[in-house]
């Protein structure tokens, strides 16, 4: 039986469908959580082991995400100003997270400091693909 209603109807329209292939890496990455111990961080090796089955995850789930990030990336790498004109704007931004990818992160581990400078200095040497300076 299924329960509908014009406004819930409306919101679920909103969202994309959950395929069985999203159903299937959500609970294999939920087992790979409980394993290592529910980490929330990567302070210790195994918030580290969970990230590498994040990104191995979305990339399997999501390769058209990964594709157009490489091509986004590249484009940026191959067009960047130099560190002067850099600072003179604003800054350098050494990394990117696609979308995906950061909600999978923050779901998984919550305390994770994504834009601090040891995590994504260490997080760009292990996931090169995230970097989007030539100067990172």
């Amino acid at each position: 039986m299924t329960i509908s209603d014009k406004k819930t109807d409306e919101v679920l329209a909103q969202y994309e469908p959950v395929s069985k292939d999203a159903a299937a890496y959500t609970k294999a990455l939920v087992a790979i959580w409980d394993k290592l111990g529910k980490p929330t961080d990567c302070e210790g090796d195994t918030g580290w082991k969970m990230l590498d089955n994040i990104v191995k995850v979305w990339a399997q789930a999501y390769p058209q995400e990964l594709q157009d990030f490489i091509k986004e990336n590249k484009m940026a790498l191959d067009t960047e100003r130099t560190v002067h004109e850099s600072v003179v704007k604003g800054g350098i931004m050494p990394l990117a997270y696609p979308e995906r990818f950061f909600q999978i992160v923050k779901l998984f581990l919550p305390q994770v400091k994504l834009n601090d400078k040891e995590f994504y200095q260490k997080f760009i040497r292990r996931y090169p693909v995230f970097r989007t300076s030539n100067f990172a």
